[in-house]
């Protein structure tokens, strides 16, 4: 989609000499008013049309002085149209304004001059060829899609006769009838974007009021309820300023996220006080450099709720800093936000963006609050910490049965969403809370929250960035969070997802998997769990894998906040995400799916002209059917425990075929066929 910057720059016409004319003969069509091909001219009808051109005031601050006595009665409203010249990339476009003009639009489509007939003429000192752009004043503008040329005396271009005719497509038309496109009711605050802000700072100041309105998104003369249902409810979220290429779930394979069209696998490491300092100042900017190291590209940003008290920790009574609300004397004011804790978010955020690190923001914390009973004596919303007179239960605070937590809630993660947007991140994931135990009011409460984001953020903003729901320690199951509305989840063992001996987990698509040892106690506190096996189990069954990690690289200390018996383990699986990290750059990964029935060994992703199989311990001979391939393959090898590589030839596909590992188990291969 071709972008159009928002701020349109002016040609100096102080030394320009003004003498040519350029006759525009032009058809667009506005959804308020559209009916029946045609649109009506209720507020013409009525007698609400004012008699001056009304684009005098921002954003357009248009100084021309067009007026009529008369309306004639076939016109529907005032247009404002521009001649724009073209500078900058194809896909980039800037425009200068050459000339604009304000002029009638009639019923039919056509724009026309003030006498309601006659096409209009704009005064330009150069007729080689311009980008024509239409305002109105509640409807997105539309810009030509190609710099129209004179032909027989005018300039003529239609709009309505498809999305194409407009840069930016269907985010800047609507198709009205069938084959017959038109500008996009609801921009009742100009900011070529429809969003909250038109319902909030604009229909509902409005709301009852009868006359010329931009409030009046049907253009019917009146502000009603007919305006938000039929109109800004419909088209919520189009607009230009649409964050380009944001991490999104796959459309063609629900496995994995995608950006810009292309599969990508999330795999990292995370720790818990990759945000907030805990007893500590974190190195960020080391984590990020050692994350680099090790080639992972995602992390979960932890996020407490109570500013005291690490009961899961080494050391139960750490401070834990910033916090999301701001303090009054010795309490909270719930009502407030701290703007060190947002800063930081950005902060954090972007720097995570610019090193090609994806980011799930962490949103609450089961313990903060029910499994912690020292981080539940500061937390917040507990009785006495703060001075709103909140006095939520332990238990209830993830709940809806507080109107006032869940206010101060909502607050908090729209602010969030609102840094996020505001600063066009694309790297973006939301995870509602770590670890919030089950319950069904606590249920109901997490489910309620991702609907009540990707609600907020699409009226807002025009997108829903994927929302996460991890597992509900410590009485949740797996099923509850496949039936819920997130677009993500993190499974317990349930399932075989921390994949002992004999797992083989498989995602189906469903929902994109992000399979975390942090939820699985065999991996992550014992000798037993194999890192490897982790790892590539999950690759191979279309799930990614991160690790809970107990050191956060550089300068920060290992084990300073929890540590392990085994670290040999933490090494391997940090080792072999970096490694499947890397495999699935070189992938086609969106065209492939788990088909364990392809390998004799039972872990296998693949399509028609990519395998990947997996050889855990003590397999080193496998069968691999490549009956319903073709063609020659790339043979490669991973040694998955030094992350050697080794090219081993081409095979002819066609028939199954047996492969011995040249390390033994723990082997990775890797079949690509030849162009």
């Amino acid at each position: 989609m071709k972008s159009v910057s928002l701020s349109i720059f002016l040609f100096l016409f102080l030394n320009i000499s003004i003498g040519q004319t350029a006759q525009l003969d032009l058809k667009v069509f506005l959804e308020g008013p559209f009916f029946n091909n045609q649109m009506t001219p209720y507020l013409n009808n009525l007698g609400y049309l004012p008699g001056s051109q009304p684009y005098n005031v921002s954003p357009w601050n248009y100084q021309g002085t067009e007026s009529a006595g008369a309306i004639p009665s076939s016109v529907v409203d005032w247009v404002l149209v521009d001649l724009l010249q073209a500078s900058g990339e194809p896909d980039n476009l800037n425009f200068g304004l050459v000339s604009r003009k304000a002029g009638f639009l009639l019923s039919n489509g056509k724009i026309t001059d003030l006498d309601g007939s006659s096409d209009l003429l704009l005064a330009t000192n150069d007729v080689s060829g311009f980008h024509i752009r239409v305002h109105h004043r509640n409807h997105l503008p539309v810009t030509s899609d190609i710099a129209i040329a004179e032909a027989q005396g005018k300039y003529t271009y239609d709009f309505t006769t498809g999305a194409g005719q407009a840069i930016g497509g269907t985010f800047s038309q609507k198709l009205m009838s069938s084959g017959v496109w038109g500008m996009i009711a609801a921009d009742g605050d100009l900011s070529s974007q429809i969003d909250n802000r038109d319902k909030n700072d604009i229909w509902i100041p409005q709301i009852g009021n009868s006359g010329y309105y931009n409030g009046d998104f049907n253009m019917d003369g009146q502000v009603d309820n007919g305006d938000l249902n039929g109109k800004w409810t419909l088209n919520a979220g189009q607009g230009y300023n649409v964050i380009k290429n944001p991490i999104i779930v796959s459309p063609e394979n629900g496995r994995y996220f995608s950006v810009g069209g292309k599969a990508i696998l999330l795999t990292g490491s995370h720790t818990w006080d990759n945000f907030q300092d805990i007893g500590a100042t974190f190195n960020y900017v080391d984590y990020l450099n050692w994350m680099l190291g090790l080639h992972h590209n995602f992390i979960r940003l932890w996020a407490w709720e109570s500013p005291h008290g690490t009961d899961w920790a080494n050391d139960q009574n750490l401070d834990i800093s910033p916090i999301p609300y701001k303090k009054s004397g010795s309490a909270y004011d719930l009502t407030q936000l701290n703007q060190s804790y947002f800063d930081r978010l950005q902060q954090r955020v972007q720097m995570a963006n610019e090193k090609g690190i994806y980011v799930s923001i962490m949103l609450f914390e089961g313990f903060s609050a029910e499994h912690t009973p020292i981080a539940w004596g500061s937390n917040p919303f507990k009785a006495g910490n703060n001075i709103n007179g909140i006095a939520a239960g332990q238990y209830d605070v993830h709940t809806n049965l507080d109107a006032g937590v869940l206010l101060a809630q909502r607050l908090y993660v729209q602010e969030v969403i609102d840094i996020v947007n505001y600063n066009k991140f694309n790297n973006v994931l939301y995870e509602i809370g770590n670890e919030v135990p089950y319950g069904v009011d606590r249920d109901v409460w997490q489910n309620e929250m991702i609907d009540f984001i990707h609600t907020y953020e699409f009226e807002t903003y025009g997108l829903k960035r994927p929302v996460g729901k991890t597992f509900q320690y410590n009485s949740g199951s797996n099923e509850t969070l496949f039936n819920s509305p997130a677009d993500w989840i993190s499974p317990n063992s349930e399932g075989g997802y921390d994949c002992r001996e004999g797992d083989a987990p498989i995602a189906t698509g469903d929902k994109v998997i992000i399979s975390d040892t942090d939820h699985f106690y065999y991996v992550w506190y014992t000798d037993s769990g194999d890192p490897i096996d982790f790892v590539w189990k999950s690759f191979t069954g279309g799930i990614n894998p991160i690790h809970m990690d107990n050191w956060g690289g550089g300068s920060n200390v290992p084990g300073r906040l929890l540590g392990v018996s085994n670290p040999n383990l933490f090494t391997l699986v940090r080792a072999n995400m970096g490694y499947a990290g890397d495999l699935s750059e070189r992938m086609d990964l969106i065209s492939t799916t788990p088909q364990p029935i392809l390998s004799s060994t039972g872990f296998c992703l693949a399509s028609s002209h990519e395998y990947v199989v997996y050889f855990p311990e003590n397999i080193s001979v496998a069968t691999v059917d490549l009956t319903l391939s073709s063609g020659q393959f790339a043979v490669e090898w991973l040694d998955a425990q030094t992350g050697a590589i080794l090219t081993a030839g081409n095979i002819t596909a066609g028939n199954a075929q047996t492969f011995t590992s040249p390390f033994g188990g723990f082997a990775v291969l890797y079949l690509k066929k030849l162009n």
